[in-house]
């Protein structure tokens, strides 16, 4: 029987089971509000490179830069003041500045390591 243009469906592996849950066993921080400066500075560099990353603005906006260790790959976001931002970008480097100048704006760091658990 013909399944109307639909293509046949494809064939699984045997075994292959389908992830359910993101887990975080692994991080890394900064271990608390960092001061942001009115230019570009090195907020945090971490020990490898996350699958996530969160950050928490807090006084002040702050734009932030996540790059990797020799500046490629960079994005640019804003996290504005008392704001959680879980990014779901994979880099090293954090770079911030304070989007108002004198703004005392401070960033919480937070890089999380994934271990996918499956439904089998």
């Amino acid at each position: 029987m013909k399944q109307h243009g639909y293509p046949p469906p494809r064939p699984r592996a045997e075994g292959a089971g389908v992830i359910a849950v993101e887990r975080f066993e692994r991080y890394e921080s900064s271990e608390g509000f960092v001061a942001v400066p009115d230019a570009d500075g090195e907020i945090f560099v971490f020990g490898g490179r996350p699958d996530t990353i969160v950050l928490t603005a807090r006084v002040a906006d702050a734009l932030v830069t996540l790059t990797d260790r020799i500046g490629r790959g960079a994005h640019e976001l804003v996290v504005l003041a008392g704001e959680t931002v879980d990014t779901r970008i994979s880099r090293e480097r954090v770079i911030a500045r304070e989007r108002v100048a004198a703004g005392g704006s401070e960033l919480f760091v937070v890089g999380k390591w994934a271990e996918p658990t499956s439904l089998r």
